[in-house]
Formats: structure tokens, C-alpha cells, sequence
């Protein structure tokens, strides 16, 4: 299979009936750009062949090597790889707060240095009330005031 039908393959989730396409690469094989035509190099057979043929070695390398991911080529360069990889959430905790920086409660509060745990657990509950499970947010809040409370007492404590 020659470069251009694997990027194809790689790329075209859905083939339009009826037209044919001419496929543009880069130096690295990645798909620069796709000029669908009624005379194009490609047509739907092309591209369906390419996509069984890509799965049935994709089938192969799993039943070989596990489904880790680890035995494949690598798409893009690792410089590629840190520019393009759209960094990903690490869990439904993790929040996005510019494009790629994701953190969670625990990253906020050690960049706040909050050391009492009573008050940690109060930001905790405030900093998303009522989306943690199934307590209610005014649930969270009267919990949350709790917590504070019980915070003043550990402060109050220390103080003497």
C-alpha cells in the first residue's frame, strides 16, 4: 500500500459516495492536504481496502504484542508529539485552567500552601458544590462551613 491510501486510511473516518480524492504530504507522511474531485487518484474501493488492510495488521500486532500501544510506530516525532498532543485530563478531578495545564484540588492547594486539613477539605467541597457526587451544592456549603469551623478550633487550639 503506497503512503498516501495509509494516510488516508488513517485519516477519512467516512468516504463521501461518489468522489475521488488527490492526497498532499508532508515529508514525515502525515496528510497536508485532501482536494476531493470527481478524477481524483483515490476512490471509496481504494480507501476501503486501505482501512481493511490497516486493521487487519493492527489485529495482527495486537495478537502478537498485547493492546498496550507500546509495539507501534510512533505517528509523530517527539517534538511533534509536545507540540500538537493536546494535553489530557489525568482524571475527572482535573480541571483545565489554560490550554494544556490541568489540575486537580490538591495542586491548588499546595500552590496556596493551605496546611490546615480542615480547610482544605472546606475548599475542597467549595470548589465544586453540588458536582462531586450525589450531595446536593447546598449540601456541599453547609459542610463546607463545617469544616470552617472545625478549622478556627484547630487554629484556636494552636494559638494557646
Amino acid at each position: 500500500m503506497d503512503n498516501k491510501l495509509e494516510a488516508l486510511a488513517d485519516v477519512i473516518e467516512e468516504w463521501p459516495e461518489e468522489v475521488r480524492v488527490n492526497v498532499t504530504l508532508r515529508d514525515n507522511g502525515r496528510v497536508v492536504s485532501l482536494d476531493w474531485n470527481t478524477d481524483g487518484e483515490y476512490g471509496k474501493s481504494d480507501w476501503l481496502s486501505a482501512r481493511q488492510s490497516r486493521e487487519e495488521s493492527r489485529m495482527d500486532i495486537v495478537g502478537t504484542n498485547g493492546n498496550d500501544g507500546l509495539h507501534y510506530d510512533p505517528i509523530m516525532t517527539e517534538e511533534e508529539e509536545t507540540e500538537y498532543a493536546p494535553a489530557e485530563r489525568r482524571s475527572k478531578y482535573h480541571v483545565e485552567i489554560r490550554p494544556g495545564v490541568w489540575v486537580d484540588v490538591y495542586d491548588v492547594l499546595t500552590a496556596y500552601a493551605v496546611t490546615n486539613p480542615a480547610d482544605a477539605h472546606a475548599i475542597k467541597k467549595m470548589l465544586c458544590p453540588g458536582k462531586r457526587g450525589v450531595k446536593s451544592a447546598n449540601q456541599d456549603r453547609r459542610e463546607a462551613i463545617a469544616s470552617l469551623k472545625r478549622a478556627i478550633e484547630l487554629e484556636s487550639h494552636d494559638e494557646r
